[in-house]
């Protein structure tokens, strides 16, 4: 029963990223999609996943509000010189971000272990990073397959011989 949930839940979201819906909904379809992976990699039971889900929401919610509170600015460094006072604040950042994502992971390991086994905590973390691995293998052939705007400045389109090109 849970496996055919998973599949559909996975066949819903593989439809979803064919058509090009609102960035909304797409990310509605990707959040659905992890779901149904972590939940099929951990092999999670009904009761364990009512525990798990609040918890790992809450545990998403605060990386998202970690990556914005960290946020680069795009136009930092554009000529690609930086003074050794901005190298040594970069580093500092640099350093301040990773100890926030090990506090942030301990915490909620924490947590997770109110609902779930250490061991399936570990399986939790490598699907997490899995399925940051497999999307964007996804988004890199969805890229490389979507037709290119006139204007684009994409790759020339290969010439199509039934129209004499």
């Amino acid at each position: 029963m849970k496996n055919m949930t998973i599949v559909m839940v996975c066949m819903l979201s593989f439809s979803a990223f064919a058509q090009e819906p609102s960035k909304e909904k797409k990310e509605d379809k990707v959040k659905a999609w992890k779901i149904a992976f972590i939940t099929e990699r951990l092999d999670l039971t009904s009761e364990e996943a009512q525990k798990f889900w609040p918890i790992f929401n809450a545990y998403e919610a605060e990386c998202k509000a970690l990556k914005e509170k960290y946020k680069v600015d795009p136009d930092a460094n554009k000529d690609g010189t930086v003074s050794e006072e901005e190298a040594e604040k970069a580093l500092a950042k640099q350093i301040e971000v990773r100890q926030a994502k090990v506090d942030l992971m301990k915490k909620y390991n924490t947590e997770f272990k109110k609902a779930i086994s250490a061991s399936k905590i570990v399986k939790l973390h490598q699907a997490n990073d899995d399925f940051k691995k497999v999307l964007l293998e996804r988004l890199k052939k969805m890229q490389q397959n979507k037709p290119q705007r006139p204007g684009g400045g994409g790759p020339p389109t290969p010439p199509d011989p039934e129209l004499g090109e």
